[in-house]
């Protein structure tokens, strides 16, 4: 299984849905980003649970050819360090989701926001390829804003 990609990815799932279902009562929407965020510590539990300590270095990679004539790969790994921002940002999240509980406002977009935003942090953690991490970085600014 490709743990660092799904623990990325697995919110983002949720953003198009939100910002595409205009009949999704606020209720609904705060429900569907509380349990994609939720759903994501628990696979970052799993990344925990892969995780050797013993072992320096990167682990649990991920290195595919992204844009081979260029020499651009997606390229995501963990180490002691980006394992524990990783695992803090997919505990934050969801504890930030429910201290919005009581937004009233642009629900479905703030909460869409969160997800984009858990989404682009959790990948600036794990990026091992220069473009990569620059992506996602960037990618943070939007919902950030």
């Amino acid at each position: 299984m490709r743990w660092l990609s799904v623990t990325i990815f697995l919110p983002l799932v949720g953003v198009p849905i939100l910002l595409v279902a205009r009949g999704m009562k606020d209720q609904s929407a705060k429900a569907l980003a509380l349990a994609l965020s939720v759903a994501a510590f628990v696979v970052s539990l799993g990344i925990l649970g892969k995780f050797d300590s013993s072992v320096t270095g990167f682990q649990l990679q991920e290195n595919l050819a992204w844009v081979e004539s260029l020499g651009l790969r997606y390229h995501l790994g963990v180490d002691g360090v980006s394992l524990w921002m990783v695992l803090l940002t997919t505990f934050l999240v969801p504890l930030s989701v429910l201290a919005s509980w009581r937004i009233e406002k642009n629900v479905r977009l703030y909460m869409a926001s969160m997800l984009a935003l858990e989404t682009a942090m959790i990948g600036t953690f794990c990026a091992l390829d220069l473009l990569l991490f620059f992506l996602f970085f960037e990618a943070i600014l939007v919902p950030m804003y």
